[in-house]
C-alpha cells in the first residue's frame, strides 16, 4: 500500500505541475516512459505479494502492458529525435 499511494502522490504532483507549466512533447514523452518504467516495477514486485492466482495473473498482464506502453513510447520518442 506504501508504494502505491508514493506513486499516487507522485502522479498527483505531475499533475500539477503539467497543469501551469506544460512540458514538450519530447518532455511529455520522456516523463510518460519514466511513470510506465515505474508502473512496470510495482507490478512486477507486487506479483510476489499475492497468493491468489487470478490476481497474480492480474497483475502479470498489466506488467505485459505497461511493457508494451514503453517500447510504444521510446520508439515515439526516438522519432521525435531524428
Amino acid at each position: 500500500m506504501y508504494k502505491a499511494s508514493k506513486l499516487l502522490a507522485k502522479i498527483q504532483s505531475v499533475y500539477t505541475v503539467v497543469q501551469t507549466s506544460p512540458p514538450t512533447l519530447k518532455g511529455a514523452l520522456r516523463f510518460a516512459i519514466n511513470m510506465e518504467q515505474s508502473l512496470a516495477e510495482y507490478h512486477m514486485n507486487t506479483i510476489a505479494t499475492f497468493e491468489n492466482e487470478g490476481l497474480e495473473r492480474l497483475f502479470s498482464s498489466m506488467m505485459r502492458n505497461d511493457n508494451g506502453h514503453i517500447t510504444m513510447l521510446e520508439n515515439a520518442y526516438n522519432e521525435l529525435s531524428e
